[in-house]
């Protein structure tokens, strides 16, 4: 309780019942008691409202607008005094136009009847001898890549695979990786990454869960498949009936809506839920990196991410449409942070992504390489420190090379914002940046309402990049992804990240409405580790 005495200022206006007016008052304090202070005075026709703030925290512009939301919401309730507060409209027209539509014009170029099969396979036309992928010591052009890809196509396809078939995929980091993605979704199918290295416990629910009947893995890889399987196995480099297929392309015709690949985030019920994402998200956010970051036919693009983590998707096949080249690494070489970024210098890559982890252990290294050839630098999974932003900029080596701060969820067919950073940003709390192509973003709060610029609410995401949904999963789903308000013919994805847009047209992240965390770029459901607790034996 705070108990003062208030300034009474005498004020003349014509008496009015029942009405909101504005006026201005010279102020005759000299400094505000409080950082933000509504102090309400009766006067002879009513109560006057005087507001008082702390110049160090709040623009003029910030308390003109929150004046003028309070005057329009104190307006609409006397208009409608029988309707719910939480239903009045207080944001102006320009606001309202402003928050859907300038902060959201994501126009851009993208081939929406296309698939990545039918864009891969034109671009073998055009650059056949090109070296499309690299494995330390190994390589393959592109026809060299599209021929082994038709031939397991050709094989999946006898086996039953077609349109929306799930296909599980468990093999190590390598050439034939890609060879497997390429190979489902020239059936029509769909792939299902599932770490070797996972615990047998976490292999047998993503077999399960997912259905799938057939598994392509490696001779290395198939001896951690549960020894009781019951799926159909390919192996790679051992299925003698693979040489024997067809090099040329299926007579398959693909749909842009169709199923692209399952992807497994942390469950809060303590299960991993698989993500739908079809071929028309997925190619969005392609064409998005492929846009912003100038990919072309002289890219080098590292793969680094774990293929069952979504942005391996635009690391493995962004250049791959392009006629640039895609460089795999191993393993051993990432676990190995000087040594990884010596070898990305040795092969001359052009675009990097990693974690802000991994490059807090790379800043930590000496190393003599100068990435000369690197013209950008994208972090993402984890929040971006200005502390780390200034080590960077101020390397002698990397200081000019741009970092772009690149966010999205599984569920929006992975990053749905690029900031990009050419020198420390001014704020410690570094944006997460504007919309990708074809994507809205709304900053609601819990009634679905737009919230005004510099206000807390949740992030949600509409567009062609929101996936259809969760695995067997209906009631999550109809939870999670909703009608867009604002576009009764997209549905909406809530992000349950908590941000507020900047007045710059950017977005800054503030937590979440939930006990989701991340680590080392992986979102990791409290709920999930409290189950596998409970469940322990011991």
């Amino acid at each position: 309780m705070v108990l003062q005495n208030t300034d009474v200022y005498t004020l003349h206006k014509d008496p009015a019942v029942l009405k909101v007016r504005s006026y201005q008052q010279r102020a005759t304090s000299i400094g505000s008691k409080f950082d933000l202070q509504f102090g309400f005075i009766e006067s002879g026709d009513g109560l006057d409202l005087q507001l008082e703030y702390n110049t160090d925290l709040y623009e003029r512009a910030t308390m003109d607008r929150m004046l003028g939301h309070f005057q329009s919401l104190v307006s609409a309730v006397l208009a409608a005094p029988d309707m719910r507060l939480s239903d009045l409209e207080y944001l102006s027209g320009a606001e309202r136009n402003q928050l859907l539509n300038e902060f959201n014009a994501t126009s851009g170029t993208y081939p929406k009847d296309k698939t990545i099969v039918d864009l891969f396979e034109a671009q073998v036309v055009l650059t056949p001898d090109a070296i499309a992928l690299s494995f330390e010591k190994e390589k393959l052009t592109y026809t060299e890549l599209n021929e082994r890809a038709n031939q397991l196509a050709h094989y999946l396809n006898s086996q039953g695979v077609s349109t929306d078939k799930l296909v599980g995929v468990f093999i190590e980091r390598s050439l034939e990786m890609i060879i497997a993605i390429l190979g489902v979704w020239k059936t029509g199918g769909a792939y299902v990454p599932i770490d070797p290295g996972y615990p047998v416990e976490r292999i047998d629910y993503l077999l399960e869960d997912s259905g799938v009947s057939i598994i392509v893995t490696s001779k290395r890889c198939k001896q951690n498949l549960p020894a009781d399987l019951q799926q159909t196995v390919i192996s790679l480099d051992e299925e003698t009936q693979l040489t024997n297929q067809p090099v040329i392309a299926l007579e398959n015709i693909i749909s842009s809506h169709g199923l692209c690949y399952v992807i497994y985030t942390s469950g809060s019920t303590g299960r991993p839920k698989g993500v739908l994402v079809e071929h028309r998200g997925m190619l969005n956010h392609l064409f998005a990196k492929i846009n912003e970051l100038q990919i072309d036919n002289y890219t080098r693009l590292a793969y680094t991410a774990s293929y069952t983590f979504d942005i391996s998707v635009w690391q493995m096949f962004c250049a791959l449409l392009c006629g640039g080249c895609t460089i795999v690494y191993p393993d051993h070489l990432i676990l190995q942070p000087a040594a990884m970024i010596e070898q990305i210098e040795a092969d001359k890559v052009t675009i990097l992504e990693l974690v802000p982890s991994y490059l807090v252990a790379v800043l930590q290294e000496e190393i003599a390489a100068k990435l000369k050839n690197l013209r950008y630098l994208l972090l993402t999974g984890e929040t971006v420190s200005q502390v780390l932003l200034a080590q960077w900029f101020s390397h002698p080596d990397y200081g000019k090379i741009p970092v772009v701060n690149a966010y999205g969820p599984t569920e929006a067919s992975d990053d749905i914002t690029h900031h990009f950073m050419y020198s420390t940003p001014v704020s410690s709390n570094v944006p997460l940046g504007k919309p990708i192509q074809h994507t809205n973003i709304y900053i609601l709060d819990a009634y679905k309402q737009l919230c005004p610029l510099g206000i807390p609410g949740e992030i949600c995401v509409s567009g062609v990049g929101v996936s259809r949904g969760y695995m067997k999963r209906e009631e999550l789903t109809k939870e999670k992804f909703v009608t867009d308000p604002f576009h009764a013919d997209q549905r909406m994805y809530k992000t349950g990240d908590i941000g507020r847009w900047l007045k710059d047209g950017n977005i800054e992240y503030l937590g979440r409405i939930d006990d989701q965390v991340k680590i080392r770029g992986y979102r990791i459901e409290l709920g999930e580790i409290e189950y596998v607790l409970n469940h322990h034996p011991q």
